[in-house]
């Protein structure tokens, strides 16, 4: 999924949605052209926002799949660790929740779920890790 058509676009709307297979997260986005987009996150596992404002510019939207998570590996692990603990580590935090981390990178590796990213020009920032990410117009 490409989604280098949504730099410098606005997204303006988060939110959380449970049904019986489980939570999802659904982000709107508004294009350059003025149209309305629909990302969802479906079986969301974890999810992180902040800095959430009326005006939230995006740099970029990023995933980390089993065709990426090797190749990224390193940032992947901090990325997962900043999620869960809404810090980035330190030198001393080697061992902290080492095994959980390696058992969420694992389960991307086999495609059991992946990782969105969403970076900020300003304002919020997303990350999660979901089952499954679809994008539409609306």
């Amino acid at each position: 999924m490409n989604f280098d058509k949504f730099v410098e676009c606005e997204f303006d709307s988060v939110s959380v949605v449970s049904t019986p297979e489980g939570d999802g997260v659904l982000i709107r986005i508004l294009d350059h052209e003025k149209k309305r987009w629909e990302l969802t996150a479906s079986r969301v596992r974890y999810f992180l926002l902040t800095d959430m404002c009326l005006q939230n510019i995006i740099e970029s939207i990023g995933v980390v799949d089993e065709f990426t998570v090797d190749a990224e590996f390193e940032a992947t692990r901090e990325k997962i660790f900043f999620l869960l603990q809404g810090r980035y580590p330190e030198a001393k935090d080697e061992l902290v929740m080492k095994d959980f981390i390696e058992k969420i990178l694992k389960d991307i590796r086999t495609s059991q779920c992946l990782l969105l990213e969403i970076k900020p020009v300003y304002g919020a920032y997303v990350l999660l890790i979901a089952s499954h990410v679809s994008l539409h117009q609306l």
